[in-house]
């Protein structure tokens, strides 16, 4: 895990799953994070958080979108990241249902909610513990 200095709030990895719409999410998300003072780092296990924007719509999709969060979860577990934000369709589309199944998950932001990725990482990075969702 990254110590941060003082010119930047915090470090993040970010996974991008899915379709065009939902790379644009990224960007637009990415974007917010870099004006709010976070710097994007490239692997997970140098990032004080990790997001992981999803995709929901089909089966297989779905999984994959799991599958990766539980890596980040793991990740998590061992010491290696502080906190672990889903975003996009999956969480849009099974909300709290999906903090039910994975516990670990520190925030979900659904896709009308992807402005407010700043306010859920400045939580995560201040130590907020709730489950959130938004």
């Amino acid at each position: 895990m990254s110590t941060t200095d003082t010119k930047t709030k915090g470090t993040y990895a970010f996974v991008s799953l899915g379709c065009p719409k939902n790379l644009v999410d990224s960007e637009k998300m990415l974007g917010n994070l870099s004006l709010e003072g976070y710097t994007l780092v490239s692997e997970p296990e140098q990032a004080d958080f990790v997001i992981v924007n999803t995709c929901g719509f089909i089966e297989s999709a779905r999984q994959e979108s799991k599958a990766v969060i539980q890596e980040m979860l793991d990740l998590k577990a061992a010491g290696k990241t502080k906190g672990v934000i889903v975003s996009g369709c999956l969480p849009e589309r099974l909300g709290g249902t999906l903090l039910d199944e994975m516990p670990q998950i520190d925030h979900i932001v659904g896709v009308f909610g992807r402005d407010e990725i700043t306010t859920v990482a400045e939580r995560l990075v201040n130590g907020a513990t709730e489950q959130r969702e938004l």
